[in-house]
């Protein structure tokens, strides 16, 4: 319940990193992202 992956960026991994970085510190401080996750496979 408290593992976290923040993994498949494919081809743009430095490029969407540091956005999901966001999101999964967010996540983990349990805030509501910043960053929509409307559209991610956020679970």
């Amino acid at each position: 319940s408290n593992l976290f992956y923040n993994t498949g960026h494919g081809h743009l991994g430095w490029t969407m990193s540091c956005g999901t970085a966001r999101i999964t510190a967010d996540l983990i401080a349990g805030k509501t992202p910043e960053i929509s996750t409307e559209l991610m496979g956020v679970r």
